[in-house]
């Protein structure tokens, strides 16, 4: 009887530690999912500042000088995510998230009329994020593209 009761007890810890599991990473995938929401409004806008929600400071510096880059070429970047799949999300202490993901992107790059400055580029990445815990919410603080195609 006590080890029967037992079992049940590491059954139900079990299952509550996978629930717990899952809904911390559901919100990482939703993170990096609105980051890259951001992402696309802040090249084609453009707006660095519309990334503040959903990135890091240092996070959102890298990407605010590569929009200073474009604009001062005369450039914007037009992106849309075709598809994303998640990998392997890890989990280091209580701040720190890494996400694995398979994603297909179409650029394309505009002048200051708004029409594409040549051929729009289809890309697959294989990226891990990088995402911190800060103020009770995941913030995207880097991204390390594997490998591009």
């Amino acid at each position: 009887m006590a080890k029967r009761i037992l079992l049940l007890f590491l059954i139900a810890t079990g299952l509550m530690l996978t629930a717990c599991g899952s809904k911390e990473e559901k919100s990482v995938k939703e993170a990096v999912r609105a980051y890259n929401a951001a992402l696309i409004e802040a090249f084609i806008k453009p707006n660095p500042d519309l990334m503040a929600d959903v990135a890091t400071a240092k996070q959102h510096d890298r990407v605010g000088l590569y929009i200073v880059n474009l604009m001062q070429k005369g450039q914007v970047l037009k992106g849309s995510l075709d598809s994303i799949s998640f990998g392997k999300i890890r989990f280091e202490g209580a701040g720190k998230a890494m996400a694995d993901t398979k994603e297909e992107w179409t650029y394309a790059y505009l002048g200051p009329d708004r029409q594409p400055t040549g051929p729009s580029k289809k890309v697959r990445y294989e990226v891990t994020y990088t995402l911190l815990l800060e103020q009770g919410d995941w913030m995207v603080d880097a991204l390390d593209i594997h490998k591009e195609k």
